[in-house]
């Protein structure tokens, strides 16, 4: 077994061959790579193989750089020139015109952009001491690298839109941070940085902290001016800019990265790093690329005009798409499972990202390629995934406090339709009626209940419930609407004109209702129905342990008598809404978590969705 020890302020693992490995060491996960195109053409027996995962460019690299490789290749036996002056004059040259404040002496290149990360934490982190910020999700080898260095590292959750979070990114600095990262536009969202937010973040940091302005994509996202940090350097001295040869000039395999830093800085890095990291033949390639404006440029346009293409074609086979500024698209499938996706994609021999490593596991990148790889693509994702049928409804009833609303809400969610909040249509119509409509005579209800309108409208991905044209909001969110909704609940006519209203709804999209009677009175012939039931002692429990964690002083036997009186007051309802539908789904959740019966209905829910 190995043996643990320690040594001057660190822990070290001796292994069985007595090689000597640092602890922080051996917990680094390697790099999961998948598997190669030609692995994938032996494994499925395909002749072709698009890989549209690791947002390389789709043309390859220009010409010219493919000519200065071969005129080069004789002099592969040769050491490049220490430093790599004639790439850096290169880049210098070709930025110096638009930003004339730039020096020479505040450029660094590296092998990949991984070798300017890795040398950043060398040189600017003391392990066990600095700490260094991010994102997350993030690009993972800040993280990597991090923990190689023996860093700590904080982060800061993006927004649930994928937006950058500064405010929260700026608590997470201290006087021991020394390197911050943002990535823009972002990885693996795509999203784009507000100029306007991070320039004021980068003046809010202490001069000790260096912010790492990731600009890989940058070349998609638009004019730069309007988007880059670039053309602010001059007004910092704690601010680096990084870019890559890797992906608009298509030199990813050839690994070269470059950055605007700080000349001190600079100077640091070039002292430390390997003697010859960029190889002859990429400094060559990469000198050429930057001459080559023309191809430059078509990759940006016919990328920029592809994204949307494919963007839109997803959105209607009802995928969830993030806005992206760079080379790629993040989406959510919808009615299958992400990593199903990927795995029958594989099989049809395309190649994309599953973003299970970003904690992103029902998310998907997809690089742009090629109009006939995108064809391709887009073809192969509308024969894989299931087409939700527009008259396709979803039923969810059970005893109280079984989840239903929650669980209801959440598959609506998932399916990208529409879920009926049968709660709020009684709370908006006993508003509007007041409690003087019990007295009424059944006549004068029907006319009544008759001038009312409800319908469903979709707004910016959202379903909005209407009521005679006017949308209902937090006005039903109060005591005495809800004091008001348990008179109205009691009429029988009331109840009918809610469900003709809810009938009428389900005519013109497909929708998930949960009620107490939704399978059996509404919806009988619903494709799909659901049953959810649990002991009264778990319904309790559950109901407890959610009113005491938003810190309500509750009693577990008081809430377990609610419940068990109300189940008896239901029993003796002219139709018993414990008693389920003959053709409903049974589902007993009393052994399950939240996520559990979630995985159960989503099982059953996906046949039914095949059309």
């Amino acid at each position: 077994m190995p043996k643990l020890f320690f040594d001057n302020g660190s822990f070290y693992m001796v292994a069985q061959n007595d090689v000597v490995v640092l602890e922080h060491i051996q917990a680094v996960k390697p790099y999961e790579a998948g598997l190669s195109i030609d692995e994938i053409k032996v494994k499925y027996g395909l002749a072709n193989v698009i890989k549209m995962a690791s947002n390389e460019n789709p043309f390859g690299l220009s010409k010219k750089a493919q000519e200065k490789i071969l005129q080069n290749a004789c002099n592969a036996f040769r050491y490049p020139q220490a430093g790599n002056p004639r790439l850096v004059k290169a880049i210098y040259s070709y930025y110096h015109e638009k930003y004339p404040f730039l020096t020479e002496k505040q450029i660094f290149v590296g092998n990949g952009s991984d070798e300017i990360i890795d040398l950043l934490f060398r040189i600017r982190t003391e392990p066990h001491k600095h700490n260094a910020v991010m994102f997350n999700p993030c690009f993972g080898l800040y993280s990597t690298q991090a923990k190689v260095q023996n860093c700590e590292i904080r982060t800061t959750p993006l927004k649930d839109d994928f937006s950058f979070d500064f405010e929260g990114l700026r608590k997470c600095v201290d006087e021991n941070t020394r390197l911050c990262f943002v990535t823009t536009p972002d990885n693996p969202s795509g999203h784009l940085a507000n100029k306007k937010e991070l320039v004021e973040f980068a003046r809010s940091l202490p001069q000790s902290c260096l912010l790492i302005v990731d600009e890989a994509y940058m070349e998609f996202a638009g004019d730069e001016k309007d988007h880059s940090l670039l053309p602010e350097l001059a007004q910092f001295n704690n601010v680096a800019v990084m870019r890559t040869f890797s992906k608009v000039y298509g030199l990813a395999g050839l690994r070269i990265g470059y950055i605007f830093l700080p000349e001190q800085i600079a100077d640091y890095m070039w002292r430390v790093r390997l003697p010859f990291s960029v190889n002859l033949l990429a400094q060559e390639a990469a000198i050429s690329a930057l001459e080559d404006e023309e191809f430059k440029q078509k990759t940006i346009v016919h990328t920029i005009k592809e994204r949307a293409i494919v963007k839109e074609a997803l959105e209607k086979m009802q995928c969830k798409v993030y806005p992206s500024s760079a080379n790629f698209l993040m989406f959510e499938p919808k009615g299958i499972n992400a990593k199903e996706l990927c795995q029958k994609l594989l099989e049809r021999g395309i190649i994309v990202r599953a973003l299970r490593s970003y904690s992103l596991p029902h998310c998907i990148r997809v690089s742009i390629g090629t109009t006939e790889e995108n064809k391709e693509f887009l073809s192969a994702m509308h024969d894989i995934l299931p087409h939700i049928k527009s008259e396709i409804i979803i039923t969810v009833d059970g005893p109280a406090g079984v989840g239903k609303s929650t669980l209801a809400k959440r598959l609506a969610k998932y399916f990208d339709i529409a879920y009926l909040d049968t709660g709020a249509m009684y709370r908006s119509l006993a508003l509007r009626v007041g409690v003087e409509v019990a007295d009424m005579s059944e006549e004068k209800m029907q006319k009544l209940f008759a001038s009312f309108s409800y319908a469903l409208k979709k707004e910016e991905n959202n379903y909005v419930l209407y009521c005679n044209n006017e949308k209902i909001g937090d006005e039903i969110r109060t005591e005495k609407a809800s004091r008001l909704a348990s008179i109205i609940a009691r009429l029988p006519e009331a109840r009918k004109a809610l469900q003709k209203f809810q009938r009428e709804i389900a005519q013109t999209t497909a929708l998930v209702a949960e009620g107490r009677d939704m399978g059996t009175v509404v919806f009988p012939h619903a494709p799909i129905k659901f049953f959810l039931d649990a002991r009264p002692e778990v319904r309790a429990k559950r109901r407890y342990d959610e009113l005491t964690a938003k810190g309500q002083n509750e009693n577990y036997e008081s809430i377990l008598a609610s419940i068990i009186e109300r189940d008896n007051q239901d029993r003796n309802r002219t139709v018993d809404p414990l008693v389920p539908h003959k053709d409903a789904i049974i589902v007993d959740t009393s052994d399950l978590d939240i996520d559990g019966v979630f995985e159960v209905l989503i099982a059953n829910v996906l046949p039914h969705l095949i059309s």
